[in-house]
């Protein structure tokens, strides 16, 4: 998988007009929610804000996340689900 360089800088407008933090490379916890239910991504590498913490993803990671989401594999375990109501 290919990880961002911590020194490479990467020449992307933030999504929150103003930001002045930097993207950092990281892993997060990536949802989605496919054919219905939401499927929920761990350990899913990303160039993130800083300060904001907007995430970026490289096309070879959406690529793989479309892959998984296309196999029929059981996941590692399951969450629950809350309703903001």
């Amino acid at each position: 998988m290919d990880y961002a360089d911590p020194e490479e800088k990467i020449d992307m407008n933030c999504s929150i007009e103003g930001c002045p933090g930097e993207f950092e490379a990281a892993t997060i916890m990536h949802t989605v929610r496919h054919k219905g239910p939401f499927i929920v991504i761990d350990h899913v590498p990303a160039d993130i804000r800083s300060l904001c913490g907007d995430a970026l993803l490289k096309p070879d990671t959406v690529r793989k996340i479309e892959s998984l989401l296309l196999e029929k594999g059981q996941p590692a375990t399951t969450v629950p689900l809350f309703e903001f109501a």
